[in-house]
């Protein structure tokens, strides 16, 4: 270890002398070392010049004994030749060194030379003396060590001292809490013998015990004149008030029995939770500063129930039994019990005494073991009554008086009432009050069965008046309309356990599910696929576990994993029993996924809509015999493509719909030629396209479509002469869709009225046509759907030629001229369920009109600026109304105020309600949701709460 320190010693630049001082001074670390160095420098350069002046100019001497070996040993060798530090010195010579006779006789062994080598300690002219080093860095660490020091004892004495004051602030509440809890014990243990008449009103509240007022804070003026409370209610409420600190506590009671009704005439009490403090209605003079209420605080409200009037206890003996008894709770101490070791016979009765201080340090060691429990707001234990229990001596000890858990009185033993009333087990007790046993007068049982009587009504009372409090209250408050909770059906949740299942790749569960493709239908493996497509974990190794369970219907609409290996998955495992196919916007599908299209010769529906296909693509699907319906919307297939492939396919004659809508690739003049060989086709959408957009068009045989019954050229450039050529080639259409086509005129939507004698829904292509000329051919059509939606210059003219459209079951007038005369046709239209007048000039007078249509399911007059509460009231007198409706719309009309709500009280079957930007009233709007059990949807967003109708309660039309 010293050899260790001078070597560090002289790797720093110090001389051997030096450094031979610093150990031999004792100092064991480098720093201490170095420290002492500079410290007495003066003093090793003077020892160090004596010493050479009295050196031998001998070059070679004897070793001396072992006990010599601090100056020239082995170890000041080792230490030399471990420095690396080079010293300004001579260099060294050569001495041999002989060992002595007397380590000769030591150790028995012959005298052995060695030869080393000494430095010879450098002359005193040649030795420079160091400079007066003084370290600024081991200053300022020890000055950084003492503030470390310094710091952490204030933080330790900081600790203390606020672990004492806690200590100490826990212990005065314990003691406040403990001399309460005996004041209580005292009335619960010395009531008065009273019966129609509590206990608790005949024997004064004890004061609790008096906690120093807080000091006001010196912060600011405000705090000294006023203070913030908070109170929370029994019901959870919380009020926050400011008053001025000379405010009474009689104020903050009369404020909480305002706030809560339902205390009555009950005492309440003030609960402070920290510090711990009770304020009653003794305290009531008192002022908030004087309370220690000051800033602020947080109060809890407390109703104490009264305690009725307890039964005399009878006295207990070992061979006697008091059926009825009551008994106090497990862990007091009563005063009539006796002391330990007393021999079993008749208890006596002790004068009550005072707890001594060693009662109270156990009561303290109870409150120490159970922290927290000085917060309790409900104070159970307060007003806690005895139960009523058969007591037994055989069964049950008799311990003594005893002080801390497990040594108090006797289990459930003290004074308390009975319900049953017997007054012939019934004895009197010793009273607690005086020296000597005075018992009361006992009760007769009639007067116990009157008193029991008396307690019942008073229950039964107190219960109605809760119920009808609460159901005021619950008529005043509308409640939400909650959402019925979906619960998934036994099979969705079988299904969705197992795709969990085809998941895992363990032993265990791959062994099982080889049993499972016999057991699981068609039905059962769709909805295990669907929550695999749930789950995004349908791909080709857990369909392929699939592989034995038939699946019928195939959607993969959008799903982001289907790839070409699933497709080829699919194709293998599902050739024979698939039968529809979705593949609906399967964007990372190329030819080579759509090649097992080849496989499924029973498939029937297809759908590739928004799929990466070409027309080489549709070369996959040409044997498909069985096929039925084909969507390839927004494809890029060509009219040229798919007439080869009409042409080669198989499923020519049995195709039954074909939807092209959004192809670009579909123009020219003979698209319709190209699919003419689809003799059995029902549907077909062109709808935008480029078909027809050269003229004249190509029209196809006259028996080609001769089935087709729907046919939608929605906004395709086909013109007027086009479509009167093409009119005679769709005898059988039910279904017309020209909207937006821009080029066709009035004379082609009359042709097509006059000889379309099945058309059961059209729509019109132009909405600044009046049409004045088309409807009165129109309405002699079969016409069930007619949407006139936006068309601005249709009238009550053109809207009277409707009369003789008695079939129409859904008719759109919304945007258009109608006005209550025009409306008046709507009484023709028996068979209507759904009626839409948006934005109309319409009032109360069409309402008569519309209150005659029997079927009306959906109903909407949404800113019909002339109809007011008399026009719904109107409503609220028709058949359907009551029996039928079930969507209103009256938004934006701001004449309908809270007395049309009444007519909404018998629609039975309403769901959506919307009375956004009218005069109603939120609150009875929300009480009239309340009313209708089937309403979920109300929309009263921007309603006026009755102020249009105090500014103009009759308004006037002109």
């Amino acid at each position: 270890m010293n050899s260790d320190l001078r070597a560090s010693l002289l790797e720093l630049g110090f001389n051997l002398s030096q450094a031979r001082a610093a150990v031999a001074a004792g100092n064991t670390t480098l720093e201490a070392a170095a420290e002492w160095i500079f410290t007495y420098n003066d003093s090793i350069s003077q020892q160090q010049g004596a010493g050479n002046r009295s050196i031998p100019a001998a070059n070679t001497r004897r070793l001396g004994s072992v006990a010599d070996d601090d100056a020239m040993d082995v170890d000041l060798q080792r230490a030399l030749a471990e420095s690396t530090m080079p010293l300004p010195s001579p260099p060294p010579s050569t001495l041999a060194v002989h060992a002595s006779d007397m380590q000769d006789d030591i150790l028995g062994e012959p005298v052995k030379k060695v030869k080393i080598n000494i430095v010879r300690a450098p002359q005193p002219s040649q030795v420079i003396a160091p400079l007066p080093v003084h370290s600024r860095h081991n200053e300022e660490e020890k000055m950084a060590q003492n503030a470390t020091r310094v710091a952490e004892a204030t933080k330790i004495s900081i600790e203390a001292k606020k672990l004492r004051m806690e200590t100490r602030l826990a212990r005065e509440r314990a003691l406040a809490a403990a001399k309460e809890d005996r004041e209580k014990q005292k009335l619960r243990q010395n009531p008065t013998p009273t019966v129609n008449q509590p206990a608790q009103n005949t024997v004064p509240a004890p004061v609790p015990a008096q906690v120093p007022a807080q000091a006001p804070s010196s912060t600011g003026g405000s705090s000294l004149s006023n203070a913030t409370v908070q109170l929370r209610l029994k019901n959870g409420s919380v009020i926050k008030r400011v008053f001025v600190s000379t405010t009474t506590l009689k104020d903050l009671f009369d404020l909480v029995r305002a706030e809560d009704r339902n205390i009555g005439s009950s005492d309440i009490s003030l609960i402070q939770p920290f510090p711990r403090r009770e304020f009653t209605a003794v305290e009531s003079t008192l002022t908030l500063a004087e309370g220690g209420l000051c800033p602020s605080c947080s109060l809890n409200v407390f109703v104490q129930t009264p305690i009725p009037a307890p039964q005399p206890i009878a006295l207990i003996t070992p061979t006697t039994t008091t059926p009825g008894a009551w008994l106090t709770p497990e862990g007091t101490s009563a005063p009539n019990q006796p002391e330990t070791g007393q021999e079993e016979g008749p208890m006596d009765v002790d004068d009550e005494e005072e707890p001594d201080q060693a009662d109270e340090e156990d009561w303290l060691d109870a409150v120490d073991a159970h922290e927290g429990g000085e917060d309790d707001e409900d104070g159970e234990d307060e007003m806690m009554h005895a139960l009523p229990v058969q007591f037994n001596p055989g069964h049950h000890g008799m311990p003594g008086r005893g002080r801390g858990r497990g040594r108090g009185g006797m289990p459930f033993s003290g004074a308390g009432h009975s319900l049953s009333g017997g007054s012939e087990s019934t004895t009197v007790a010793a009273s607690a009050s005086g020296d000597a046993a005075t018992p009361p007068e006992e009760l007769t049982a009639e007067e116990a069965d009157s008193q029991r009587r008396q307690r019942f009504l008073e229950a039964m009372e107190n219960r109605a008046k809760t119920q009808e409090q609460d159901q005021s209250r619950t008529i005043l408050s509308p409640s939400k309309h909650l959402k019925p909770k979906e619960i998934p059906s036994l099979r969705s949740r079988c299904a969705y356990e197992v795709a969990v299942m085809l998941t895992r790749s363990d032993a265990a569960t791959v062994k099982h599910l080889k049993t499972m493709g016999a057991n699981v239908g068609s039905q059962v493996a769709e909805t295990i696929v669907q929550e695999l497509i749930k789950l995004k974990q349908l791909d080709q190794l857990s369909f392929k576990r699939l592989k034995q369970c038939p699946v019928v219907n195939m959607v993969l609409d959008g799903y982001s994993r289907s790839t070409d290996s699933l497709m080829y998955t699919i194709g293998r495992s599902q050739a024979q029993s698939l039968t529809c196919l979705s593949l609906k916007e399967c964007t990372f599908l190329t030819d080579k996924g759509f090649e097992n299209l080849e496989r499924f010769e029973w498939l029937e529906y297809l759908d590739m809509s928004h799929c990466r296909i070409t027309d080489k693509t549709l070369d996959y699907v040409l044997n498909l015999e069985n096929l039925a319906t084909l969507h390839l919307s927004a494809t890029k297939v060509t009219s040229a493509g798919l007439a080869r492939v009409i042409a080669e396919s198989t499923w020519k004659y049995g195709l039954h719909t074909l939807d092209l809508s959004y192809c670009q690739g579909i123009a020219g003049a003979s698209v319709l030629v190209n699919l003419q060989e689809l003799s059995n086709l029902r549907t077909l959408k062109l709808n935008n396209t480029r078909a027809f957009d050269s003229s004249p068009v190509r029209v196809p045989d006259s028996r080609a479509f001769a089935r087709l019954l729907h046919i939608d050229l929605a906004r395709t450039p086909i013109n007027g002469h086009d479509l009167i050529a093409l009119a005679s080639t769709f005898r059988p259409l039910e279904s017309l869709n020209l909207t937006e086509c821009v080029n066709v005129p009035i004379a082609a939507l009359e042709h097509c009225a006059e000889h379309l004698k099945s058309l059961q829904y059209f729509n019109f292509p132009n909405r600044e046509h009046d049409l004045l000329t088309v409807l009165p051919s129109s309405s002699k059509l079969p016409l069930t759907h007619l949407d006139l939606t936006g068309f601005v210059f249709v009238g009550d003219e053109a809207i009277l030629n409707l009369a003789s459209a008695t079939s129409l079951q859904m008719l759109s007038l919304s945007g258009t001229k109608l006005t209550d005369i025009g409306s008046s046709v709507l009484v023709h239209m028996l068979s209507l369920r759904e009626l839409v007048l948006d934005r109309t000039d319409i009032g109360d007078k069409s309402m008569e009109y519309i209150r005659d249509l029997g079927r009306i399911e959906v109903l909407s007059l949404n800113r019909c600026r002339r109809l007011t509460t008399v026009g719904v009231l109107t409503l609220g007198r028709s058949s359907f109304f009551k029996l039928r409706l079930k969507r209103l719309n009256l938004g934006y009309n701001q004449y309908i105020h809270d007395e049309a709500l009444t007519a909404f009280t018998v629609c039975n079957g309403l769901v959506t309600l919307n009375l956004e930007h009218t005069d109603v009233s939120e609150q009875k709007a929300l009480l009239l949701q309340n009313s209708l059990p089937c309403l979920t949807q109300l929309r009263i967003q921007g309603v006026t709460n009755g102020a249009v109708y105090e500014e103009n309660p009759k308004p006037t039309f002109q």
